[in-house]
């Protein structure tokens, strides 16, 4: 069980990695591109999804170990739920408190959520 433990947790720092990787990509094309307002408008974005995603993969990882199809089934549908929930929190107060442009957050936003497929796919 433990080796089994070991390499989801290494999956999911993979996972973090490769998020963030994309978060300093694509924040510097925007920096790039439209300047120090629009990058930090995408680096806000990559840290909701980034965040979300931790938090989705601490859920599923140290909740209640049940291996079982259909209750690791449930854990990660209400996995994503809170993963939902928490990214459209977290987008609703970045635009209302922080007056950032909408556009760049939700491109990096969607970048990071995409960037977990390849590894999801291929890595485990």
């Amino acid at each position: 069980m433990a080796v089994l433990m070991n390499k989801r947790a290494r999956t999911v720092l993979k996972l973090l990695a490769v998020q963030a990787a994309v978060i300093a990509a694509v924040t510097t094309i925007f920096f790039v591109l439209g300047g120090l307002l629009a990058a930090f408008s995408a680096g806000i974005g990559g840290v909701i999804g980034l965040s979300a995603t931790a938090l989705s993969c601490m859920h599923i990882l140290f909740g209640r170990m049940q291996w079982l199809p259909q209750f690791f089934l449930k854990q990660l549908f209400h996995a994503e739920a809170l993963k939902m929930v928490l990214i459209a929190i977290m987008a609703v107060v970045a635009m209302r408190y922080l007056e950032i442009p909408a556009l760049p957050m939700m491109l990096t936003l969607v970048a990071v959520l995409l960037a977990n497929w390849p590894l999801l796919l291929f890595d485990t």
